[in-house]
């Protein structure tokens, strides 16, 4: 369905606009890409505003989303099994980080950021994380593994300056729990192409 909705799309651009026709399949998959990350993100703000989670969803999203855009790594087969993977990594660092809540304020001192700066080194030391399947320019990779080196240290300087001051932000555990899926998802493509 999500296909023939950027097929729709794809053919009303090039009906308005006088558009390179080889540059087809580029557009049809950006809008490929524009409807399946709209239809994540707006599943994880509903379902979260529904479980008074709505600040925690906005959080997570304001960090993944840039950091798997910009670092790569796991890629679902399909346009649905990306919506329910995007979705289900979500509601388990939402829930990992209700349930860390409850942890004694010393150890959450301790364990945030030391997970965040591991999780910040592994983003750092993988990008980027080529998708054969959409495969980028040299050029693309490098501003991308530049823009991803920049921003995660800024998120684990920012995570681990907060805890120092001891900080009652109440979404770090979020913030980290979200650098720690973004490295996971960096990891489990290197783990396959070592048993390849």
């Amino acid at each position: 369905m999500l296909e023939k909705c950027a097929d729709s799309m794809t053919e009303f651009l090039f009906m308005k606009c006088s558009l390179d026709e080889s540059r087809k399949s580029v557009y049809r998959y950006g809008f490929q890409l524009f409807l399946s990350t709209s239809a994540s993100t707006t599943a994880i703000l509903l379902l979260s505003a529904l479980f008074s989670l709505f600040g925690h969803a906005v959080i997570f999203l304001l960090v993944f989303m840039p950091l798997r855009f910009f670092s790569g790594g796991y890629h679902a087969k399909t346009y649905g099994s990306c919506f329910i993977l995007t979705n289900a990594v979500y509601w388990l660092t939402a829930t990992a980080s209700l349930l860390f809540d409850s942890f004694p304020a010393n150890v959450q001192t301790l364990i945030i950021p030391f997970l965040t700066v591991a999780s910040a080194v592994t983003i750092c030391l993988l990008v980027p994380v080529r998708n054969v399947n959409h495969p980028l320019s040299e050029a693309r990779y490098r501003r991308n593994q530049i823009t991803s080196r920049v921003l995660t240290p800024l998120i684990a300087i920012l995570v681990c300056s907060l805890c120092l001051l001891q900080s009652k932000f109440m979404y770090l555990p979020i913030i980290s729990f979200t650098l720690t899926a973004v490295a996971v998802m960096m990891i489990i493509p290197k783990l396959q192409e070592r048993r390849a």
